[in-house]
C-alpha cells in the first residue's frame, strides 16, 4: 500500500514540474513573434513591379513611383517584432 502511495505521489510531482516548466516556455499573449503582414501598398507595389520586368503595356513608372512611396510610408507603421537580438524588450 506505501509503494502504491508512492509511486502515485511520484506521479503528481513529476506531472507539476512538466506543467510548471510548460508555463515558463510560453510567451504573454500580447507579444508579437511572427512579422505582420505586408501592407497592401507593398504588394500592390510589387505586382506594378513585375507587370514592367515582364515588358508589359500597361506598365507606369508613375504609379510604381507612387506605390513604391506609399510602401515605405506604410512598413515604417507597422509594429516592430520582437527578435531574439532584443531580449524581448522595445
Amino acid at each position: 500500500m506505501t509503494r502504491m502511495i508512492a509511486l502515485a505521489l511520484g506521479l503528481v510531482l513529476t506531472a507539476t514540474a512538466f506543467t510548471a516548466r510548460a508555463a515558463e516556455q510560453q510567451q504573454p499573449p500580447n507579444a508579437q513573434t511572427t512579422a505582420p503582414p505586408e501592407p497592401r501598398s507593398c504588394q500592390q507595389w510589387h505586382e506594378e513591379t513585375s507587370k514592367c520586368d515582364a515588358g508589359m503595356r500597361s506598365c507606369d513608372q508613375r504609379v510604381i513611383a507612387r506605390l513604391e512611396a506609399q510602401c515605405q510610408r506604410d512598413e515604417k507603421r507597422l509594429p516592430r517584432v520582437l527578435g531574439p537580438r532584443d531580449g524581448g524588450r522595445l
